[in-house]
């Protein structure tokens, strides 16, 4: 739990927009971020803490589902 409060703050400071929800990717190489101030995904990069990429999803980008067979990911717009 202590974690994931780290690592909300460190994406509040460096984006400065409204994170809602946090997914990892199967092989643990990046981080996704639904930010919902920003309208879209971020991308980020686990180790160095920076945005690797971003994918404008729409307007109040909320919640982030994997398939089962975690081919694809839904963003969930507000």
């Amino acid at each position: 739990m202590v974690c994931l409060f780290w690592w909300i703050l460190a994406i509040m400071l460096s984006f400065g927009g409204m994170p809602q929800d946090i997914k990892i990717d199967p092989w643990g190489e990046v981080r996704y971020v639904a930010d919902m101030m920003a309208n879209g995904l971020h991308l980020v990069d686990p180790v160095r803490l920076v945005t690797i990429g971003f994918l404008p999803t729409g307007k109040g980008t909320h919640g982030l589902y994997p398939t089962r067979d975690a081919t694809a990911m839904y963003g969930i717009l507000r």
